[in-house]
């Protein structure tokens, strides 16, 4: 592979959540219908009416139905939402009401808080990058699966099963998820293991919540990413062709082997979008990784 060089630009958010979409090939793209999806919401969804306007340049009305869907989604899986509950500060002693503080609609937008009851800690600003650029990827007809390690809870993944669900895409789309599913001892004081340590049943449960469950289209993966990741990669059928790489770990031997693992097989001149270079940057010098993908 040729050498491929990462620059990252002034205006790019540097985040440890890092998040990348990676363009591999495309589907046809989505047709316009003149459907009236207000009145026929589940026959719009299924002829794929998702574009923004209409060709007379005005909105069309199953967008607007559409984005109400997924902001509502959106709010509830952040967990402002349930802003009445308040919030909780990223410290050793986790999260519970008890110890809860005033919900702060800034920090909430940051994802620099706990949320109690909310599926994801992402926060607005970067829920909103998903949102976004995994609806670039279906209008433009990208190929692939969805990919988050680091999924807690099961907020981002449930928001993008339910987009490419409202698209018709449900069915041609994967969504994986990894995490430990598990108590991680290294996190630190107990309350803090318990408030990071999630269920795989949980996850489920969260699913099901949103009627987005569905085992032949969402698919849990359990154990230190370590250990699954370079399984999977090497041994699964799913996710030959990714769309969306999210990579949200709490150690930097995670980012290591997602990225040595997922990225290895991608042409970095495909790459769709970088949310952040921070940690590519970070791992620029380490011989293993640099060799294989060649950054510099």
């Amino acid at each position: 592979m040729d050498q491929q060089t990462i620059q990252a630009k002034p205006n790019d958010v540097l985040h440890p959540s890092n998040s990348m979409a990676i363009s591999m090939s495309t589907l046809p793209k989505i047709e316009v219908s003149n459907i009236d999806c207000e009145k026929n919401i589940h026959y719009a969804i299924s002829q794929n009416v998702l574009k923004t306007q209409s060709e007379s340049g005005k909105d069309k009305p199953c967008k607007s139905l559409v984005d109400k869907y997924i902001r509502l989604l959106r709010d509830a899986t952040v967990g402002s939402l349930y802003n009445e509950l308040g919030t909780c500060e990223a410290t050793p002693n986790g999260c519970n009401p008890q110890i809860a503080i005033p919900y702060n609609d800034h920090i909430r937008y940051l994802g620099i808080d706990w949320p109690i009851v909310g599926h994801t800690m992402v926060g607005l600003q970067r829920m909103d990058f998903v949102i976004e650029e995994l609806s670039k990827i279906i209008e433009n007809g990208i190929l692939g699966d969805f990919i988050e390690l680091g999924t807690w809870r099961g907020g981002v993944v449930i928001v993008a099963r339910a987009l490419f669900d409202v698209s018709g895409q449900g069915t041609l789309r994967h969504v994986i998820g990894f995490d430990a599913f598990d108590k991680i001892p290294k996190y630190g004081a107990d309350a803090m293991v318990q408030y990071l340590s999630v269920p795989y049943e949980s996850v489920v449960h969260n699913f099901k919540k949103y009627n987005l469950w569905d085992p032949d289209w969402v698919h849990l993966v359990s154990g230190m990413f370590e250990e699954t990741v370079p399984k999977f990669a090497e041994e699964s059928n799913l996710a030959k062709k990714i769309c969306f790489l999210r990579i949200d770990g709490n150690f930097y031997t995670s980012y290591e082997t997602s990225l040595f693992f997922f990225m290895r097989e991608f042409p970095l001149e495909e790459l769709y979008f970088l949310m952040t270079f921070l940690l590519m940057l970070q791992l620029r010098t380490h011989g293993k990784i640099s060799k294989e993908i060649k950054i510099s």
